[in-house]
């Protein structure tokens, strides 16, 4: 296995606008690659609260260790919860 097919925890910053205002979201989640991390924050946005992607800002992708993952969800799947 290479290492670019090794699953990393990605955490993404960001904003998007409706109605002229503007909502900040920081998400976490593993994902093979920041390409595929930004099509998933794309759909989830664009699902959960019927924003276009051109209104979705992303401001920062970081790879971070499991270790430092805030969400139970990134920290069971990476085996560090029970």
């Amino acid at each position: 296995m290479s290492r670019s097919d090794e699953v990393k925890v990605f955490r993404v910053n960001g904003y998007y606008t409706k109605k002229k205002r503007k909502f900040s979201f920081s998400e976490e989640m593993r994902a093979l690659s920041k390409d595929h991390v930004l099509e998933v924050i794309y759909s989830n946005i664009g699902s959960r609260h019927k924003v276009k992607r051109r209104d979705v800002v992303i401001k920062q992708i970081n790879v971070i260790s499991p270790e430092e993952a805030k969400s139970v969800i990134v920290r069971t799947l990476s085996g560090l919860e029970t």
